[in-house]
């Protein structure tokens, strides 16, 4: 095909399918890029904000300072989202006595309570905070691009991890430990 001809639907379909197929590959091989700074507020501090939990509580983060925060950003339809959404809840049993504080955020402005209850239910996912991330607030806030991006916060309230592409649960638990 010339530069110049437009692609008909199935050779835009393939272009599309062939990009996914490599992200997917590059993810799987643990390809991925290294953890990027997020912007703090004049403090020092992750931005703040305020989300309504599935179960009708306020999780306000500037009232978790103390204790070690895991935000991780998810959609109902994400099926590769499960493994971590799993794998938090037992890191959020094992760790609840020192603190530690979960929140997974459906960032999919479609979607409802309903569906982010599914997914938990789907994922096997704990009893820690669940919430919708309505109009995207924290998703902007903490400059999310993926879904199965993940952000740990310390005790003093500062960003000491965001993993913006899927990474292993071994990860997860050594970055946890830094922040506990």
């Amino acid at each position: 095909m010339r530069a110049t001809q437009r692609p008909r639907g199935s050779d835009l379909w393939a272009v599309v399918s062939g990009l996914a197929l490599v992200a997917v590959l590059l993810a799987a091989c643990g390809r991925t890029p290294a953890p990027s700074k997020l912007a703090s507020s004049d403090a020092g501090l992750a931005p703040d904000f305020k989300v309504r939990t599935l179960v009708g509580q306020d999780f306000v983060l500037s009232q978790q300072r103390g204790r070690p925060v895991v935000l991780f950003f998810v959609a109902a339809w994400c099926g590769s989202c499960y493994p971590k959404a799993n794998a938090l809840g037992r890191l959020y049993d094992r760790h609840r006595g020192q603190g530690l504080q979960v929140l997974i955020l459906d960032i999919d402005s479609s979607e409802g309570p309903e569906d982010l209850l599914l997914f938990k239910q789907r994922a096997k996912g704990g009893e820690h905070h669940w919430a919708l991330d309505r109009n995207n607030v924290v998703t902007q806030l903490y400059k999310v691009r993926y879904l199965d991006a993940t952000v740990i916060i310390d005790r003093q309230g500062r960003i000491v991890f965001n993993g913006q592409f899927p990474f292993a649960e071994e990860d997860l638990v050594q970055r946890l430990r830094e922040a506990l």
